[in-house]
């Protein structure tokens, strides 16, 4: 199932691309009812990249303090990848 699939289901439209790194991509994405914008960052593990790798950069995100950030982390939302939403 494609990103766009998956985020229509959970009420998400994915706006733009906002940009792409070694862990995955970052998305603008809106939630269809509030219209709030998101920040939606997968961390896929499609290059067998190793796990402790990849906790690393989830606890650097969770770690991200700032009054006009709100950092959720979910595990298995797109194609069994970790996503963490930043509210914009």
């Amino acid at each position: 199932m494609h990103h766009s699939e998956i985020l229509r289901k959970h009420g998400f439209a994915i706006e733009r691309k906002l940009g792409q790194g070694g862990f995955g991509e970052v998305l603008l994405v809106k939630h269809e009812i509030s219209q709030q914008l998101y920040a939606l960052k997968t961390l896929n593990n499609k290059r067998k990249q190793n796990p402790e790798d990849i906790l690393r950069e989830i606890k650097a995100i969770a770690a991200l303090k700032h009054p006009n950030l709100s950092i959720t982390c979910s595990k298995n939302l797109i194609n069994n990848s970790y996503t963490t939403a930043f509210s914009l």
